[in-house]
């Protein structure tokens, strides 16, 4: 009898929102994973991050910063650090906050940093992809969607690289 190898080869680092998190804020409104057929990305224009440490301390303080002006969550579902983790925000249960987009039907994910003149790492735009595979196979993306970005930073950088 032949053994029969796993269609999905890939790994997904994911830290969980309450892990990073320092405060308790309210996330909006739940999404439909039924509808979401569509994928933003755009980047923070923070610093980047190299390491979970680093990555967290950055994602602490923006968190402060727009829930002080704000009082909810940051605007997206997952962030991507240069360290290659996915950072759960509003996850797959909750609309981004994204202005913009439609929230009932995109997921939107940003890259920790600044990408205006450089092209995301190859660990991070790898990530994105696992990201993508695994909302899928959780069911909370359609299979054939549609990826946008916000014209934030380089449209190739991440076009190119998703479509390879």
């Amino acid at each position: 009898m032949k053994a029969r190898l796993p269609s999905i080869t890939f790994s997904l680092d994911l830290v969980h929102h309450d892990v990073w998190s320092i405060k308790k804020l309210p996330m909006g409104p739940r999404m439909d994973p039924l509808n979401v057929d569509s994928v933003m990305i755009t980047q923070t224009g923070s610093n980047n991050c190299d390491n979970p440490i680093q990555c967290q301390n950055i994602l602490q303080q923006m968190q402060s910063d727009y829930s002080n002006r704000l009082k909810q969550e940051l605007p997206y579902n997952f962030l991507i650090g240069c360290d290659g983790v996915a950072y759960e925000v509003r996850g797959w249960t909750y609309e981004s906050g994204m202005e913009g987009v439609d929230q009932k039907r995109t997921l939107v994910i940003g890259l920790i940093g600044n990408f205006d003149y450089t092209s995301p790492p190859h660990v991070l735009i790898k990530t994105l992809k696992f990201l993508m595979k695994e909302s899928v196979k959780r069911r909370k993306l359609k299979r054939f969607h549609q990826v946008h970005n916000l014209n934030k930073f380089c449209t190739d950088c991440v076009e190119n690289t998703l479509i390879q």
